[in-house]
């Protein structure tokens, strides 16, 4: 019986053993195969930063504000003493300008629409100003071959005195001598008008300009017309 005791205690501690021995080996296994085939296991390093530039922003381009245009000085129908002779017209008078429009517009003092009711023709197609020295301007859009009025202006006159009346951009207007218009105006020949009148006539842009002067040479009127010759009245 003791005997039999001893074998089984025997037997029992030498199972211990080998349960012990088979805990080690396996412990070292697994401490072994975490570094991969047989190599020791190390931290990966972390990722270094690297410190990178932001790119370069181009301003947005400025575009510099457009100055305000200053306002134009327009002629006053009040005042047509600082008007401008041209082969256009005569101030705000333009050849082949809308005559109804005209006559609407024109409507300041001094001012008259046609000729007036003692006149042979009260109704022509006439805006005529009479203003300080003797100052007078006559637009006419005269009568078309078939009797009927024009539609559109057709000739611009003025008379009066030289403090008082418009001028060329030359300076040439009532008060100039035919000498001088024909130095500003060297292309200009000489004409006879309807009345008689000696006079320099110059073809220009938009029609043609009648400087008529009387016996002292002098300028006493001025002409724009579209017409092949000026008309010499425009109520009668």
């Amino acid at each position: 019986m003791m005997r039999s005791t001893a074998i089984a205690r025997t037997r029992t501690a030498a199972a211990l053993a080998a349960l012990m021995l088979g805990g080690a080996l396996t412990l070292s296994g697994c401490a072994t195969s975490s570094g991969g085939d047989g190599g020791s296991s190390s931290a990966a390093p972390e990722p270094t930063a690297t410190a990178t530039t932001p790119p370069a922003t181009t301003p947005p381009e400025t575009t510099a504000p457009t100055p305000e245009p200053s306002p134009t000085e327009t002629a006053s129908a009040e005042d047509p003493a600082g008007w401008v002779v041209s082969g256009a017209g005569i101030g705000p008078l333009e050849l082949g300008a809308d005559f109804a429009s005209l006559a609407g517009t024109v409507g300041a003092d001094g001012w008259t629409i046609g000729c007036g009711p003692d006149a042979p023709s009260p109704d022509a197609p006439v805006i005529s100003y009479s203003g300080a020295d003797q100052l007078s301007i006559f637009a006419a859009a005269g009568y078309a071959v078939s009797g009927e009025p024009n539609t559109t202006l057709n000739q611009v006159s003025v008379t009066g005195s030289a403090g008082s009346s418009p001028k060329t951009a030359e300076g040439i207007g009532i008060g100039s001598t035919l000498a001088e218009a024909q130095a500003a105006y060297p292309e200009g020949q000489n004409a006879m008008l309807a009345n008689y009148t000696m006079a320099l006539r110059v073809p220009a842009a938009g029609g043609t300009m009648y400087f008529g002067a009387g016996g002292d040479d002098v300028i006493s009127g001025v002409t724009v017309t579209l017409l092949e010759r000026p008309l010499p009245e425009f109520c009668g």
